[in-house]
């Protein structure tokens, strides 16, 4: 048997079903810059448990939006450390002060993939924070959480729809000691791409440390690609500028599958879905210059949390069918270019498929990003609303 034949395009790449194998069969490995399994047909049975754990076959229970919030977290530092709002951080430090619970995240490895780590800490918080655009590995992970929930430990886990899908699949049963936390995804980029990418643009095998959303004065939302080491001064490239982020932004560097996500939609797989807020100005006068969260309780053990945590934050509750439009992997999938046929196939330098892709970025272009380094966003703001004025006179 070769799970590929019944999955193909539609394998996510989580490793559910090399975590199932009775036979240690499978294997995850890269293919086009991305995982896949292969199957040793000298050690498979054909016992089929491979599929039953597929979600790419299976279809988990989902449940609607029923309401939806804005948010941002009260804590300065949580703030600051977080890409957004603060949300998934006030979740995990609310289960490690109440439960002394195992927290599963992505997380950075010292040669730039992502995987996916269990951490029991505050203190550790910050290696599972931030945006990370890229495809996480999590197979190491799920016999793990296996584990820790037989044993009664509380666990919370953070990932992709797809991601949540496949922990379920895997663990067979459901747990009440389990709160999954689905982030609004719009679809994931090669792991090997983007290592390649950074190894060219630090000249090194590891050893530096990245970001993928910067918050300053200059920029709340601060869509950049920060590469940092030590006391060296860091590299920032903004993602209007930067290749890999221009690729992504772009939905040109997607994984097959995810052009055709059976999660990207209302009805969710998690017990609280978060993502960025997508009407952050509609707000701005009653949560001013914040990046806001927007939080979508959907099960009842996922809007019990939110009604122990929300003291934690300033809050709004919002239309539910506004942000669900101001978001449209709340609708459908990622639409793919065409140009993603030869993405993969083609041996071509990133900077030459962004090029061919989305044209040069222009002089226009890199100067605006100049400009928002220099003057911070509240000042540009305020010039922007007198020029309005003296224009509109």
């Amino acid at each position: 048997m070769n799970i590929m034949d019944d999955v193909s395009e539609h394998c996510i790449g989580c490793g559910a079903c090399a975590c199932s194998c009775p036979k240690q069969a499978i294997n995850m490995v890269f293919k086009d810059g991305f995982l896949y399994p292969t199957v040793d047909k000298n050690k498979c049975v054909e016992c089929g448990i491979c599929l039953k754990e597929c979600p790419a076959v299976n279809r988990n229970e989902c449940y609607e939006i029923s309401e939806a919030y804005v948010a941002v977290t009260k804590n300065d530092k949580v703030y600051e450390s977080s890409t957004s709002g603060g949300v998934f951080a006030e979740i995990a430090i609310y289960f490690l002060r109440k439960y002394s619970a195992v927290i599963c995240g992505a997380a950075w490895t010292s040669d730039y993939m992502v995987e996916h780590i269990l951490i029991d800490k505050e203190e550790e918080l910050n290696k599972i924070q931030g945006s990370k655009y890229v495809q996480s590995r999590t197979d190491k992970v799920f016999p793990e959480i296996k584990e820790l929930l037989k044993f009664g430990k509380h666990v919370l886990f953070s990932g992709t729809p797809c991601q949540i899908a496949a922990l379920k699949d895997f663990l067979k049963e459901s747990y009440c000691n389990l709160l999954c936390v689905d982030i609004v995804c719009h679809g994931v980029p090669s792991p090997q791409m983007l290592q390649n990418h950074i190894k060219k643009l630090t000249k090194s095998e590891g050893g530096y440390n990245v970001t993928f959303r910067t918050k300053d004065k200059y920029d709340r939302y601060g869509f950049n690609l920060v590469l940092s080491q030590g006391t060296k001064e860091k590299m920032l490239i903004s993602g209007n500028i930067d290749p890999y982020f221009r690729l992504f932004i772009n939905n040109y560097i997607f994984r097959e599958a995810c052009y055709s996500c059976k999660y990207a939609c209302s009805m969710r797989i998690g017990d609280i879905t978060i993502g960025d807020c997508g009407n952050s100005e509609i707000y701005i006068e009653r949560l001013p210059y914040r990046t806001l969260s927007t939080v979508y309780p959907i099960t009842d053990r996922g809007k019990k949390v939110w009604e122990e945590i929300k003291v934690s934050f300033d809050f709004l509750t919002v239309n539910k069918d506004i942000e669900i439009a101001a978001n449209s992997q709340l609708t459908r999938p990622s639409v793919r270019p065409k140009e993603r046929d030869f993405i993969y196939s083609s041996n071509e330098d990133i900077s030459l498929l962004a090029q061919r892709c989305l044209g040069k970025v222009t002089n226009r272009i890199k100067m605006k990003e100049r400009v928002k380094r220099i003057i911070p966003e509240k000042k540009r703001k305020r010039l922007v609303r007198t020029l309005k004025r003296v224009i509109g006179k």
